[in-house]
Formats: structure tokens, sequence, C-alpha cells
């Protein structure tokens, strides 16, 4: 009961950034799996303009996300695909969403 009394007077942002902590515990180099691997396929493209073509031609679901493929692509540009890098971009995401719902 008291642990609900505290909870109450916490900070939503606390909540938000306690919960990305344990989001970091996600973040690990377990297998991909196949849907992950058309993601990869993104991600490993070296330059923009391949980006491009390949989400121009591609017939799998993943060419009608492309702020997703972008965001994919553009985090390797910057960390590498291995694949605690790769995996690591849900905690930018989490974060983004955290924070909307601290607002709330």
């Amino acid at each position: 009961m008291r642990f609900c009394f505290m909870a109450q007077r916490w900070s939503p942002w606390l909540w938000a950034a306690i919960a990305l902590l344990l989001l970091l515990f996600s973040v690990s180099n377990d297998s991909i799996d196949q849907l992950e691997s058309q993601t990869w396929d993104y991600a490993r493209l070296g330059t923009f303009r391949e980006f491009c073509h390949e989400l121009k031609t591609d017939d799998n679901s993943e060419s009608r996300m492309p702020l997703g493929m972008f965001s994919a692509w553009a985090w390797s540009q910057a960390f590498g695909t291995r694949e605690a890098a790769m995996r690591s971009i849900n905690l930018v995401w989490a974060a983004i969403a955290l924070a909307s719902l601290a607002k709330v």
C-alpha cells in the first residue's frame, strides 16, 4: 500500500527513465529472424542512392515502411551493422515514445 502512495508522487519522467533503463536489457546479440533480415538488407546498403533504388524495386512489405527502413539504414551508417548496434535503434524509438507518454 505504501508503494502505491509513493508511486503516485513520482514524476512521469522518472517512470520514463526507469522504463528506458529496463529497455537496455533487451539489446542483445541473439540471432535475427526472417523479418529482421529483410530490414538488415536495407541497413547493409552502402549509399543513399542504393537505398532509394532498393526502396523503389522491393516487393516485400519493408518498402511500404520507408521511415523505418531509412532509420535502420542511417543508424547502420553511423554505428555499423553488428547485431547489437542494429538492435539498439529500438532504444531511440522507445525514448521518443516514453517521452511523449510522460507528457500525458
